[in-house]
């Protein structure tokens, strides 16, 4: 046996250990574009998620894509709360939202057919890990997004108007096995999005919480809001939450989501953002996703 170069050997395999180490102190999330891959049918998307994370909250820009989103189009329809990679299946995205202000639509927009969207434009467009935002053209809101685990976070900075909305289609984008929505408080819905697609039988309970009380909300059935109704069972089941905004009023939207019950999607709302913390909630996920990295 060579025993100088075993020596030799011995002596080098800590440095070449510690070569191979990451290095801790570098930001990896500044290296990560999360755009890459989102063109031609959209097959990823720069939804905001976690590592492992049961929600990928993000931008959809069209009906009939696999990802919900592809760099080439120019109108965002809403921000739906579950998202797909690279499967080929225009699945998922559960629970869109839609801010808007001025004529509720409940239909999302098409080429021929005027409805719930707006126009944007990628240089008002940034993601990074567990963060998206982008500035919605039509109405003047800049959206931002962010998320924990098992729940999403919206902030939405609205102008002055009078008519300031939020859609919730919870048939988007083609329907549903069965739907129900119930209003719960002045700041507080629930509901169910039961689908049959690739994922067959699929359940997502959500409870969706607003940081400013509603001017008023009103349920729809049939794409027809029935202003009597404070719960909603169906195939085509929305709602639509109305405030006055004063001109740069923020409006958070906490949506926690659970496989099992509308009550387990509470606890981990409440569990997981406790608070209106936004930027916390932001850097946490920023956090998880360099600790992942590395």
């Amino acid at each position: 046996m060579n025993y100088r170069r075993l020596a030799i050997s011995v002596l080098l395999l800590p440095l070449l250990m510690a070569g191979c180490k990451p290095n801790r102190q570098t930001n990896y999330t500044q290296l990560v574009d999360p755009f890459i891959g989102t063109g031609a049918d959209g097959n990823t998307w720069p939804a905001a998620s976690m590592p492992f994370g049961g929600v990928q909250l993000g931008p959809d820009t069209r009906l009939n894509s696999c990802g919900g989103y592809a760099s080439a189009d120019s109108t965002i329809l809403g921000f739906s709360h579950t998202h797909l990679n690279g499967v080929g299946e225009p699945e998922y995205r559960d629970m869109l939202f839609m801010p808007a202000t001025g004529k509720v639509y409940l239909n999302p927009m098409t080429p021929t057919q005027k409805g719930y969207g707006s126009s944007f434009d990628h240089q008002h467009e940034t993601a990074s890990p567990g963060f998206y935002s982008v500035l919605l053209k039509d109405f003047n809101i800049q959206a931002e997004l962010t998320t924990t685990l098992r729940a999403g976070f919206h902030k939405y900075t609205f102008p002055q108007s009078d008519s300031a909305h939020i859609v919730i289609d919870l048939a988007y984008p083609f329907g549903a096995e069965n739907l129900y929505i119930k209003k719960v408080s002045d700041t507080e819905i629930e509901g169910l999005r039961r689908s049959h697609g690739w994922a067959w039988d699929q359940y997502v309970y959500f409870v969706a919480r607003f940081s400013k009380p509603f001017a008023s909300i009103e349920l729809a059935k049939n794409d027809t809001i029935r202003k009597e109704l404070t719960e909603a069972t169906g195939k085509n089941v929305k709602a639509v939450a109305n405030f006055r905004t004063k001109a740069n009023e923020t409006i958070l939207v906490k949506v926690g989501i659970s496989a099992v019950s509308a009550d387990g999607a509470r606890k981990n709302l409440d569990a997981e953002i406790p608070d209106w913390d936004f930027e916390g909630v932001k850097k946490a996920a920023e956090l998880a996703w360099k600790k992942e990295l590395s």
